[in-house]
């Protein structure tokens, strides 16, 4: 039978700084600990084996923009990695399983104004941001396959099915055809991962997200912009 036991402390971790990203600032940025509840225990896993961990669940304060969010990162016993040191030793080190509230991606911002994006579409968007900084690369795929199709629905394209719908957008002076290509490559890469369940690497997710984020930059947020500009 299992028994865990475990101890809580408070503020073991505060002051405490550490290089995290930052969904204001670019890059990473100094993040300080302003409060911390912090978890020590183990778990009996059988009359001769049990596993120590550690959790941290944090309040911290980016140095940069003062952004206040909010880290947990947690170790044990069973999750460790190492390095061989100069005189030939090899080092065991735990791992940290670290996790930011809000996430972000590292070098990439959400869009700005983003608000001027239609709801249903602004949703998915936000949605698809997460699942990408959460590195859930199979979600991420389909999410950036369901923004395509969000945006061809809120523009009314009509087709039996979303390469029909891109075709429309390009017929209707939405899309380029250079830009209508690209997004059926983009189709193609939801369909793997939803129907045959392979994810694509990360690399190839941010390159395909930041495409689609140009297109809802130049459908949506820059007429927008140039409606205020031409009004004023």
């Amino acid at each position: 039978m299992k028994k865990s036991n475990f101890e809580i402390s408070f503020d073991k971790t505060k002051n405490e700084e550490y290089d995290l990203p930052c969904i204001n600032c670019e890059g990473k940025t100094v993040h300080k600990v302003l409060s911390s509840i912090n978890v020590e225990g183990s778990e009996d896993i059988d009359w001769n084996f049990s596993i120590e961990y550690w959790e941290d669940y944090e309040i911290i304060q980016c140095q940069g923009c003062k952004l206040i969010t909010f880290r947990k990162n947690n170790r044990n016993t069973e999750d460790t990695g190492g390095f061989v040191d100069d005189e030939g030793n090899y080092i065991t080190e735990l791992l940290d399983n670290e996790q930011l509230f809000p996430s972000c991606l590292l070098g990439r911002n959400k869009l700005r104004k983003v608000s001027l994006i239609p709801y249903e579409v602004r949703r998915i968007y936000n949605e698809t941001y997460n699942a990408i900084s959460e590195n859930l690369c199979i979600l991420a795929a389909i999410g950036i396959r369901a923004l395509i199709e969000a945006i061809c629905l809120e523009k009314s394209a009509s087709g039996k099915n979303l390469q029909a719908k891109i075709d429309n957008l390009k017929t209707m002076g939405i899309l380029t055809q250079e830009a209508s290509n690209i997004l059926h490559s983009i189709r193609l890469l939801g369909n793997v991962a939803a129907h045959e369940v392979e994810p694509p690497s990360l690399d190839i997710l941010n390159a395909a997200f930041e495409i689609v984020e140009s297109l809802l930059s130049n459908v949506y947020i820059i007429p927008e912009i140039a409606k205020k500009l031409i009004k004023s």
